[in-house]
């Protein structure tokens, strides 16, 4: 029986071996009408052409921030009309020098950077009205009063609507307390409140400073530190004066970003309603110095390929290889310790999927920021109290998910 079969199987191999030669030929001259080097070459330019515009616009804003700094016109715009409400005098300490000064809520609240030339090292400073005893007085009794008689969410509303809807009710409570305020002093007040019902209460300018990358408050008594773009780390004049306060301020946290934390389950990883991410420890029960959180902050302009380069991340070749990469479908892995750059060099580079491509992301706290129009965000999630285990939702749950909805690319989050 072999032998009567043995010839047409061997017929059979040569012909697959010769149509699998011709295949090889045939991918071959493929591959090199392809030209891969023409093509990094093409986007290898592409990126530097962007790399230097990036450069002369950075350059055009530095230099136009010097001028104003030079000839004190950002100071004085700062001031205006309010100059009373935040003092913004040179501090009294003659080994303290001031480097910069910026409005970050004008004319209520502004940054300082100061340097220490006995200490050496660079101070953050928040500046913001300052409430006489009496002021304060009626700011707490004002925030009591509209805690109380408040019968509507907040988050119901526009930003604008619900500054409307708390100045409307502010002015409700003076008419009838019979409450004597100053224009002024009303204004200052109104900030506060607006600050602690509709931002972030202590945080609130850090939150909005553009500069700042990580805000980190270890414990209660401590000063609260920052990561600067330009200074690095600096400590902050900010602090909460007590574990209750703190405590209280990392629940206010949770609910913003619509989690739960407590004595059961005291660690929280979440995301922010602006897209920054929080890790947060509540009380002592896993923390020896009490509550603790740190919130890391986003561009509001994402980076770019070209930010890469510029910041010496990737070469221009690298870029162009990720681009023809990307482009064409290949898996890539991105690994590295904290801070260094993985989340930012993903939204980066993700920048090379065509913008017409389904993409679906998995994250257990979103990160991943895309432009692409096409895209599913989707986060895990944890059980619930009352379904348990049962109720959670993990990563591999959405992976499944996620290749019936036949997604051309995945991105898979830490």
């Amino acid at each position: 029986m072999f032998k009567i079969f043995g010839a047409p199987m061997e017929k059979e191999e040569i012909a697959l071996q010769k149509q699998k030669k011709e295949e090889k030929k045939v991918a071959t001259e493929l591959i090199e009408g392809i030209d891969i080097g023409k093509k990094l070459s093409v986007r290898k330019k592409i990126i530097e052409e962007l790399m230097n515009l990036h450069r002369m616009e950075e350059k055009a804003k530095a230099r136009d921030r010097l001028f104003d700094l030079k000839s004190g016109k950002m100071v004085d715009e700062i001031v205006g009309e309010y100059e009373d409400i935040v003092d913004l005098s040179p501090p009294k300490k003659d080994n303290i020098e001031v480097v910069e000064l910026h409005p970050i809520h004008k004319p209520f609240s502004y940054i300082r950077i100061v340097y220490d030339n006995k200490k050496h090292e660079y101070q953050y400073e928040v500046l913001e009205p300052t409430l006489s005893i009496e002021e304060n007085r009626i700011f707490e009794f004002l925030k009591e009063t509209l805690i109380k008689t408040m019968d509507i969410e907040l988050t119901e509303f526009s930003e604008d609507e619900a500054r409307d809807y708390l100045r409307k009710n502010v002015e409700i409570a003076i008419r009838d307390y019979s409450i004597s305020l100053s224009d002024v002093s009303k204004e200052k007040i109104m900030y506060y409140i607006i600050r602690d019902f509709l931002g972030y209460g202590k945080i609130d300018v850090l939150m909005y400073d553009p500069m700042i990358e990580d805000i980190s408050c270890d414990a209660p008594r401590v000063p609260i530190y920052i990561y600067h773009r330009n200074y690095e780390s600096l400590k902050t004049n900010i602090s909460f004066s007590s574990e209750a306060e703190l405590d209280s301020f990392v629940i206010q946290l949770a609910q913003k970003c619509g989690r739960h934390i407590s004595i059961a389950r005291p660690l929280m990883d979440a995301t922010m309603p602006d897209g920054s991410r929080i890790q947060a420890c509540l009380s002592r029960e896993v923390s020896s110095m009490g509550s603790n959180f740190t919130i890391r902050r986003f561009r509001e302009e994402p980076l770019t390929p070209s930010h890469l380069v510029e910041f010496n991340t990737i070469s221009p070749e690298i870029a162009a290889y990720f681009w023809l990469a990307i482009e064409n479908g290949a898996s890539a892995v991105l690994a590295g310790g904290t801070a260094s750059g993985k989340t930012t060099s993903l939204n980066a580079l993700c920048l090379f999927i065509p913008p017409e491509m389904k993409i679906v992301s998995i994250e257990d706290t979103r990160e991943i920021n895309l432009p692409h129009p096409n895209w599913i965000a989707s986060v895990t999630r944890e059980g619930t109290a009352e379904s348990g285990e049962g109720s959670k939702v993990g990563m591999f749950d959405l992976l499944k998910a996620a290749l019936r909805q036949r997604p051309e690319y995945i991105l898979v989050g830490e």
